[in-house]
């Protein structure tokens, strides 16, 4: 089974879902590919909660540790995928649950 690992974020501007709505479609996603998921990572950008980019450090950690997984990331936009992209990381775009189980 491959591996994987799962980053999920939040901003104050957007409308990212939750982070457990993203964790979730990533475990999903994950499932349904015959990955199993070593790591979860999130970050929070918020007005009270700033954010230090702590959990994209640890996942990026991880990955040199490990550069085999794949970061699954529910939706990223361009700045996300640029960070991973840049160091290499071999990054799968999660879409949402609805749109997978629409055709299911």
């Amino acid at each position: 089974m491959n591996r994987a690992v799962c980053y999920a974020y939040v901003r104050s501007q957007g409308d990212r879902p939750s982070l457990m709505d993203q964790v979730m479609a990533c475990r999903a996603y994950a499932e349904a590919r015959g990955y199993s998921i070593v790591g979860e990572f999130n970050d929070i950008d918020t007005s009270d909660h700033p954010n230090q980019h702590t959990g994209m450090q640890a996942l990026q950690v991880t990955l040199a540790e490990d550069p085999e997984s794949v970061v699954l990331i529910y939706q990223p936009d361009q700045e996300v995928q640029d960070v991973f992209t840049t160091n290499g990381a071999n990054l799968e775009a999660v879409p949402p649950l609805t749109a997978r189980t629409a055709g299911h």
